[in-house]
């Protein structure tokens, strides 16, 4: 069992790895100290970034006899899984580049990412941490008896959802909603009195009394079950998480919320080359292509993707419907997202064989 700072967690996934590799740079002389390390048929190793996995093989003792039991047989297979999401840019490609030279072109190495390591990276894959979160919810029965439009759960203080906040609140649609906004002691399903200490985005004192049991737990199914779908403001513009995660294993189409200002500076575009409202959008199309590598398709309510403030607009629409009207309207949508709840539980499945696990 692997022990770090997320062993509290239920988890199946993260229990089954064999070992954690993280800042191995820093620490490569005491990473291993003391450990007796014997390595299995089919070694599972999490890491951090991809520059640990790098320095792991390259320069410690442990990750070179890793290498050689592989040559030997002994080793039949090295599966290395991100914990958790992180960017890859292209400092992470060039790394990647010098593993496959060195390393994946002359070993049995697989390396599974949360970000494109190279153009048409087909190991993309969620965080073991992320996986591990949510595996409660895999195959999930979620019935839909709607009496809200949307769903929008937010728990610590980011930029973004203190802009979506803004704009549901201008645009009076809060009580279309169920909604949760922590920093602000809103919360469907957690009791008032379990926020507190202070408040603000360098400190989450408030929420030292929920723990990721809470936030990531079944009692959400329901809130899933009384909304048509959900808008999501992840923390991360490139960092694919459980934020989409959980309305695509309950079947729910969602749309994807960047927002850092309610400012519609478009027009500066075609002047600038660049603006707000693109850059957000920017950042929607990432996730939509990360999708589509997966072969999920998130497009949703007939989103036009050429106008940025297409999701913004689109809240606005659908909020103006009545949720038989939504639902007669985009009854393609509705049944998109069931259809991606199949697909997604199949990837996840797909990829927990290739680490040699069933569930």
């Amino acid at each position: 069992m692997v022990k770090n700072q997320f062993s509290y967690t239920k988890s199946k996934l993260l229990d089954l790895f064999d070992l954690e590799i993280r800042d191995v740079k820093k620490s490569e002389q005491s990473l291993f100290e003391n450990k007796n390390i014997l390595w299995k048929k089919t070694t599972k190793i999490l890491y951090h970034t991809i520059a640990d996995v790098y320095t792991f093989l390259h320069d410690t003792n442990e990750g070179k006899d890793l290498l050689k039991k592989n040559k030997e047989k002994k080793v039949e297979k090295i599966i290395f899984a991100q914990t958790d999401n992180y960017s890859a840019d292209l400092y992470e490609q060039h790394i990647y580049e010098i593993l496959e030279s060195l390393y994946l072109s002359k070993y049995d190495i697989e390396i599974y990412d949360t970000g494109f390591l190279k153009d048409n990276f087909k190991n993309l894959n969620y965080g073991i941490t992320i996986l591990s979160w949510m595996e409660e919810f895999f195959n999930i029965s979620c019935k839909t008896k709607p009496n809200r439009h949307f769903l929008s759960l937010n728990s610590r203080q980011k930029e973004t959802r203190m802009v979506l906040f803004e704009f549901l609140e201008k645009n009076n649609l809060l009580t279309k909603g169920i909604c949760s906004f922590h920093w602000m002691k809103i919360s469907p399903d957690i009791p008032v009195d379990k926020f507190e200490g202070k408040i603000s985005i360098e400190e989450e004192s408030h929420l030292e009394k929920i723990d990721n049991q809470i936030l990531h737990s079944n009692t959400i199914t329901p809130l899933y079950e009384k909304t048509l779908f959900e808008i999501v403001a992840p923390s991360g513009h490139n960092l694919v998480t459980e934020k989409s995660l959980k309305p695509l294993l309950h079947g729910k189409p969602f749309l994807l919320w960047f927002h850092m200002t309610l400012d519609n500076d478009w027009e500066f575009y075609t002047e600038l080359g660049y603006s707000g409202v693109t850059t957000t959008m920017s950042r929607v199309l990432f996730w939509r292509k990360w999708y589509k590598s997966i072969g999920i398709d998130i497009d949703y309510f007939n989103v036009d993707y050429y106008n940025p403030n297409s999701i913004k607009e689109k809240i606005i629409e659908l909020c103006s419907m009545s949720l038989s009207e939504i639902q007669e309207k985009y009854k393609d949508t509705f049944e998109k997202a069931e259809k991606n709840k199949i697909l997604v539980n199949k990837f996840i499945k797909k990829r927990y064989g290739q680490f040699g696990i069933e569930i």
